[in-house]
């Protein structure tokens, strides 16, 4: 009743004010009202007024840009499905949009919980189709971290593998360079693994993920039949407190 009420007197004010200032286009308004309730985290009004300007003005101007932000209240509102299908509107109908990059990501993070795969195919879109863009790194390691989820440890250490070479000193390249060495062990190739976990402890000796790290690369090495430098990484690992 309370949204009700506040949608109705918010459209008899925009045609008061409008019919008084000689604006030729309400619809503006109302896209800024919308926007001004989301702002507020007035995220079920915010919905509201979305759909119902998506509603009335289904062409209108910005309209891609209302999809999205009706994804994104939703979101907030931990309205998944709902959400899933405003963001698959920005990405089904409006190829040029500039929300394209976050309305792909957006969609990696609500598929995750139930196909990684799909997720996967999401993030990496983003790092694909907008390689500059502010969220390309990010969505590169998140592909990798689906795959990995997934348990395709080949296609996982393909994008790990992909988001080092693309950012070396990136935000998530000690996580990545971690994950690259698991995903080549459990897929068998130790001596990959062994390198990476190597490369690991060289960049990062004093990351949080040293101790465990230097564990797995003494691992490794067992499985490769590098018994003696298996010997020495673990002798290491336990000077160190491993």
């Amino acid at each position: 009743m309370h949204a009700m009420k506040t949608r109705i007197a918010f459209v008899c004010s925009l045609v008061v004010f409008s019919a008084a200032a000689g604006i030729a286009d309400p619809v503006e308004d109302q896209f800024n009202f919308a926007t001004g309730l989301m702002i507020k985290n007035e995220h079920e009004l915010a919905a509201e007024e979305f759909r119902a300007l998506l509603k009335d003005h289904p062409d209108f101007t910005s309209a891609d840009v209302a999809w999205f932000r009706l994804g994104e209240v939703l979101h907030k509102l931990r309205k998944m499905n709902e959400a899933e299908e405003a963001f698959l509107k920005v990405t089904a109908q409006y190829p040029k949009s500039d929300k394209l990059p976050q309305a792909y990501y957006r969609l990696g993070e609500i598929v995750s919980d139930r196909n990684h795969r799909d997720a996967a195919r999401y993030f990496a879109a983003v790092a694909e189709k907008w390689p500059d863009n502010a969220l390309a790194e990010a969505a590169l390691y998140w592909s990798a971290e689906e795959l990995f989820k997934a348990e395709d440890w080949k296609a996982a250490s393909a994008a790990y593998a992909a988001s080092l070479a693309k950012f070396p000193q990136g935000k998530y390249s000690a996580n990545s360079l971690y994950s690259l060495g698991w995903s080549d062990s459990q897929r068998g190739q130790f001596d990959a693994a062994a390198k990476s976990f190597r490369g690991f402890l060289e960049k990062f000796p004093a990351h949080e993920l040293a101790p465990e790290c230097r564990l797995k690369m003494a691992e490794a090495l067992t499985k490769a039949g590098k018994h003696d430098d298996a010997f020495a990484a673990y002798t290491q690992a336990g000077s160190a407190g491993g």
